[in-house]
């Protein structure tokens, strides 16, 4: 059973009433996840919806344009490997796209409801065609209302052609039994605003944000654990639904705010192995010399700084609602991986190794650690299949696993996923991790 069929039975498990009152002709598609589901709850259920909603992992989403009374929810389901998208209205409103200013009264529709073929509640089908002949007639008054009711054309033409013949509607009893009000109603600028937004949200390609606020999520693991194809993968499922960005917190990558550290970073260990002087240590393992030269302080200064301004600019864009992908997390451990790493007792390598620390705990923490967890025959196997400049040897491949053991990311939650799984699994269990951290957020 899908996730969307459990949340209808769990809302007659709890005596909700609710239907879909709408778009009636999509319940087959949005049962397969293929297209979204218009649910009526009447307000007098009050939150009890939006609380049955967030108990089964399900999270909100705030569109370009919102609607008092109308909100968005999806949940990830791991069967069909697809979103499911409920539209919630409390209230029941319709009209133009950009504005549905007109409320329509809900006795006809509540005291007519019968289960459809799918066991979905629905109206009646003499209700639904009343209901459906006067949401054509309110979306298209005016000349800006008909344009953009030229767009819903065809939608409008399969649900009638569900509801079969609409011969003898009358318009007239429809206004009467529906008394819809023009409660929303919006001035010319206002009007403009919106339909701005929905042009620039079509532009720019965006999806709905999240509501309050995006959430920072990283993914750590050890070398070989998958955290490179995982992210891609991710994204490529989240931009159906929802605003999202990737950075690279391990390695960041080119910014014109940052091009003397990048550059530095970048060739300093090129320049060693010119000049024999072998790599840069970037995590010095147990027995080895615990000093770090002048030059290796100068590259981990750098990396410090970077790395601050990558988490900068992943906490902008949580700001607006983004799902922001962080390849690894920052830590305060002492030469352990993303933490600082200058080590030293001269009076110079102090202060850098001072400084250093200070830009590391002036991090913020991420709300979200996925650790991607393997034993370490699969992360040696795994690292000679990889194809990358000064790869790791099999010796250093284990002294960065047993290292990575004791790795303590600054996240405010973590969560440790088996990635010895099938890549499908492994993907489908930190969607879900993130999913449940939103729900959990907004029942807290």
């Amino acid at each position: 059973m899908n996730e969307l069929r459990k949340i209808l039975i769990e809302f007659d498990v709890c005596k909700l009433s609710w239907c879909c009152w709408k778009g009636l002709h999509k319940i087959p598609l949005a049962l397969d996840g293929l297209a979204d589901i218009d649910i009526y709850v009447p307000k007098r259920e009050r939150k009890k919806p939006e609380k049955i909603l967030l108990e089964n992992n399900w999270f909100e989403l705030e569109p370009a344009i919102s609607f008092e009374g109308i909100s968005h929810w999806y949940k990830w389901d791991e069967d069909i490997k697809t979103f499911f998208h409920i539209h919630l209205y409390r209230v029941m409103r319709t009209g133009v796209t950009y504005s549905k200013s007109f409320v329509l009264d809900d006795t006809a529709i509540l005291s007519s409801l019968e289960r459809d073929c799918h066991g979905v509640w629905v109206p009646s089908n003499e209700v639904s065609q009343s209901l459906h002949l006067l949401r054509i007639n309110l979306k298209s008054r005016g000349v800006l209302a008909k344009l953009f009711f030229t767009r819903e054309r065809d939608k409008h033409k399969k649900e009638f052609e569900y509801l079969a013949s609409v011969e003898g509607m009358d318009l007239e009893g429809s206004l009467r039994i529906f008394k819809p009000k023009e409660v929303y109603a919006l001035s010319f600028a206002l009007n403009g605003i919106r339909i701005a937004k929905r042009l620039l949200q079509k532009i720019r390609l965006s999806n709905k944000r999240l509501i309050p606020a995006g959430v920072l999520v990283s993914i750590v693991g050890s070398d070989g654990s998958g955290k490179s194809t995982l992210i891609p993968k991710l994204q490529n499922a989240l931009d159906k639904v929802v605003d999202n960005v990737n950075y690279s917190f391990g390695r960041p990558k080119f910014n014109v705010i940052t091009i003397p550290f990048w550059l530095l970073r970048n060739a300093l260990p090129y320049a060693r192995v010119v000049f024999g002087k072998g790599k840069i240590q970037k995590t010095r393992n147990v027995g080895e010399p615990n000093k770090t030269s002048f030059l290796e302080a100068f590259y981990h200064i750098g990396l410090a700084y970077e790395r601050k301004i990558v988490m900068k600019k992943a906490l902008k864009a949580k700001s607006y609602g983004f799902v922001v992908l962080m390849d690894r997390c920052p830590t305060m451990q002492l030469n352990q991986m993303d933490g600082p790493k200058i080590i030293g007792s001269g009076v110079f390598i102090s202060c850098l190794a001072e400084y250093e620390k200070s830009l590391y705990q002036k991090l913020p923490k991420v709300d979200l650690a996925i650790r991607l967890e393997l034993n370490l025959e699969d992360a040696v196997k795994r690292n000679e299949k990889r194809i990358k400049a000064f790869k790791e040897s099999e010796q250093g491949i284990e002294n960065r696993f047993y290292k990575f053991q004791s790795y303590q990311p600054n996240a405010s939650k973590e969560i440790c996923i088996d990635a010895t799984a099938s890549k499908q699994q492994v993907f489908n269990d930190v969607v879900s991790e993130i999913s449940k951290n939103q729900s959990d957020l907004k029942l807290v």
